[in-house]
């Protein structure tokens, strides 16, 4: 599952629009700092994510905290 030339956040994207749960698991992964995913929700691709994917992206957040 590795795709360097894909920015991770087209990658979350796509898990979630295909239910992709593995690779969804390994973009969220990728995040290491709370700031990567404050980040992330100013794209205008967060805006498109669904509530359960935010809602990974969130649960990450806390474990970093």
């Amino acid at each position: 599952m590795r795709s360097d030339d894909i920015a991770v956040v087209t990658k979350l994207v796509w898990a979630d629009q295909y239910c992709l749960a593995k690779l969804q698991d390994v973009c969220v992964r990728t995040f290491k700092q709370p700031t990567d995913i404050k980040a992330l929700k100013q794209t205008e691709e967060y805006k498109n994510l669904s509530d359960t994917t935010k809602a990974a992206l969130l649960e990450k957040i806390f474990k970093l905290l």
